[in-house]
């Protein structure tokens, strides 16, 4: 049972500001648009994990080669994998997608977390990315 579900749409908080601004520092095709989008976007938690649903305000479509054009993942604190994917649905971004590699429950605190590493199948390269909440 999702318990920290939200009704209605908020600001970006700086701690989830700060997963995104890790999943942009890597140049991958309509990051620009992306960036656009996410920078007047509203979100809402869709689960426990603290998964997103953007409602977009600005909208300038971004042309991405994929569904999830960028994600990023970080240790849990017991060493699990936890994977971090940006959903952009028909150019408008939809979705930040967060989960455990088990499918268990995340238990590090994002404000405690010092790095990730960026992927974007458009780069073929890792990013390591400092995570800073500003």
């Amino acid at each position: 049972m999702n318990t920290l579900n939200e009704d209605k749409f908020r600001e970006i908080s700086p701690t989830e500001r700060a997963l995104i601004r890790c999943l942009l520092s890597i140049n991958f095709k309509g990051r620009d648009n992306i960036k656009h989008q996410l920078d007047s976007a509203l979100v809402r938690r869709i689960d426990d994990d603290g998964s997103l649903e953007f409602k977009i305000v600005d909208v300038i479509p971004a042309d991405v080669s994929q569904r999830v054009p960028v994600e990023c993942w970080c240790k849990d604190i017991d060493g699990m994998q936890i994977e971090i994917l940006l959903h952009v649905v028909n150019g408008i971004v939809n979705e930040l997608e967060i989960f455990r590699g088990d499918g268990g429950t995340i238990q590090l605190k994002f404000d405690t977390l010092k790095e990730v590493t960026v992927f974007s199948p458009d780069v073929h390269d890792l990013l390591h990315c400092p995570y800073e909440i500003k």
